[in-house]
């Protein structure tokens, strides 16, 4: 690296150190992550967890939870750790500067896991492809199905994450923490536009699903009641992941497309002093972690009624004294099931 190149680089560590709209951003995302980690508490608290899935569903579930409580994690590291270099004092502007090898530790996690949370949406559309093709004896199946294709997720993203670095140079320094180089910007925006379209199908599949069944429910008149049971599965499993799976879309497309667009054909040399900005006011993905708990709570209301009981807030409990009117409900059911009693 030149002198002239080194220079460049020092004065776009210290305008992006002295932005302002940047440090606000930063501060955002800090406090979205912060957040977001109480609500997956809570939700992990009243047992969210322990979604009326079938055990493959259940699994592929957990694991997109866990992607998005570590992406929350990462980006509270990031963020932290950029806005506590940018709080120092440095008389020289250089001294704001990170090596690539910092830059990518800093970045790599929170890149990581938007990987995974794709694939594990990809996972769980082809986990309901199986429900569905296999539907007269799918739910004899154990969680095989869900922990190989966990496993596949994990070997997806760091197959992803791999390709994303190979070719960088480490030695290099950069301005603010990102992946992406004049190098790589190429390579990287092709993998981006692989990732929307996986989202892109993971979600169409899954609307696909939710149609096929249905329909199929309509003409199955003479099946068996256990192939009409599983159907019916197949259609209140989907429909409990359509809310988590649109809520991904709106917030991960945005910059599944928008830094590709950016690296491809605005800017394939990926300045930081524009890139780094851009970056960050698309990127979306961060707020996920706290909407997701959001919908879920308002989608399954026995996660809200545990929520009230966990923060204290008056809700019927089944387990109150039965009052007379209960007592002769029950009374009638036994009569109805057992014959009148003596």
């Amino acid at each position: 690296m030149n002198n002239s190149t080194l220079l460049q680089k020092c004065d776009t560590a210290n305008y992006l150190a002295h932005n302002t709209k940047l440090a606000v951003m930063l501060i955002i995302r800090l406090f979205v992550s912060v957040v977001g980690l109480i609500l997956f508490a809570l939700l992990f608290k009243v047992k969210g967890t322990n979604m009326a899935f079938h055990s493959n569903a259940r699994v592929l579930f957990i694991s997109h939870l866990i992607w998005t409580v570590l992406q929350a994690i990462s980006n509270l590291l990031c963020h932290s750790f950029m806005l506590i270099r940018y709080t120092m004092k440095h008389e020289n502007p250089c001294d704001f500067l990170l090596t690539a090898t910092e830059a990518s530790l800093a970045k790599g996690p929170s890149v990581f896991t938007v990987h995974g949370q794709v694939w594990s949406l990809a996972a769980m559309a082809i986990e309901r492809c199986f429900a569905t093709y296999k539907y007269r004896d799918y739910e004899k199946t154990m969680s095989v199905i869900g922990k190989l294709l966990t496993a596949a997720q994990w070997l997806m993203a760091s197959l992803w994450m791999g390709i994303s670095l190979s070719g960088a140079d480490f030695d290099d320094f950069k301005a603010y923490p990102t992946i992406s180089s004049s190098k790589t910007s190429s390579k990287i925006s092709t993998l981006l536009f692989i990732l929307a379209g996986v989202e892109i199908t993971a979600f169409c599949i899954i609307l696909g699903l939710l149609w096929y069944n249905c329909r199929k429910s309509r003409q199955i008149g003479g099946a068996s009641l256990t192939e009409k049971y599983q159907i019916s599965e197949n259609i209140r499993t989907t429909k409990l992941m359509i809310p988590m799976v649109l809520t991904h879309f709106c917030f991960f497309m945005p910059t599944l497309i928008g830094l590709p667009v950016y690296m491809k054909f605005i800017d394939p040399t990926v300045d930081q002093r524009y890139y780094t900005v851009y970056m960050e006011s698309i990127n979306c993905s961060p707020f996920y972690c706290i909407s997701l708990p959001i919908v879920l709570f308002w989608r399954r209301k026995v996660l809200r009624q545990n929520l009230q009981k966990v923060i204290g807030v008056n809700v019927i409990s089944f387990d109150a004294p039965r009052n007379q009117h209960h007592l002769r409900h029950f009374a009638l059911l036994k009569d109805v099931w057992k014959g009148p009693s003596a």
